[in-house]
C-alpha cells in the first residue's frame, strides 16, 4: 500500500521552515552584521540547494569572510524532529562524516569550513542533555584538553560530565 503524505508535507511546512531560516541569514547578509561567531566574519554570499556542487548539507551554503579567509558553512534545514534521546538520524551522521572526510567530493576544508544542522526545537530532555555536553566540550577546549581525549573519555562508562 502506498504511503500517504502528511498535511505538512503537501502543504509545504518544511519549505516554510526553510524559508524562515533563509530569511534569518538574508537579514544578516543585508544588514552587514555578524550572524554566527565573530571569527567567521560576515556573510558574503548565500547559495541554495548545493548538492550538485558536492555539499551533503545542501539546503544553504553560506560563504563568510573574516577579513583573511573565506569560510563555507553548509546548512541542512529539517522542520521535523531529528535529534532525539536516541541521537541523530543515521543518514545525517553518515552525511556529516562523508562531508568531513571528503568521501564523495573534495569541497569541505576541515580547517576553514563548518556544517550546521538547523532543526525544529528539541525535546526538553534532549536540549538539557545537549547543553551539558556542549558546556563540557567548551570547558575541555578552555583547559586546552584534546577533543579526541574528550571523545575517548565520553565513551568510557565510568566517565560523567554532569548530573540532572
Amino acid at each position: 500500500m502506498a504511503k500517504v503524505a502528511t498535511a505538512k508535507q503537501t502543504g509545504g511546512g518544511g519549505f516554510e521552515f526553510e524559508d524562515k531560516v533563509t530569511a534569518y541569514f538574508l537579514a544578516y547578509l543585508l544588514s552587514g552584521k555578524l550572524p554566527l561567531q565573530p571569527e567567521l566574519g560576515l556573510i558574503e554570499r548565500i547559495d541554495f540547494q548545493v548538492r550538485p556542487l558536492g555539499w551533503l548539507f545542501d539546503d544553504l551554503l553560506l560563504t563568510m569572510n573574516d577579513g583573511k579567509y573565506n569560510h563555507k558553512v553548509a546548512v541542512s534545514v529539517k522542520s521535523n524532529r531529528q535529534v532525539t534521546g536516541s541521537g541523530f538520524p543515521p543518514e545525517i551522521v553518515k552525511d556529516i562524516w562523508n562531508q568531513y572526510l571528503n568521501a564523495d567530493q573534495r569541497v569541505f576544508d576541515s580547517e576553514l569550513d563548518f556544517m550546521m544542522f538547523v532543526v525544529s526545537p528539541l525535546a526538553r530532555s534532549v536540549s538539557e542533555d545537549f547543553s551539558i555536553l556542549i558546556n563540557a566540550a567548551k570547558v575541555t577546549t578552555m583547559l586546552n584538553y584534546s577533543l579526541l581525549n574528550f571523545a575517548f573519555r565520553l565513551s568510557t562508562t565510568s566517565y560523567t560530565i554532569g548530573t540532572k
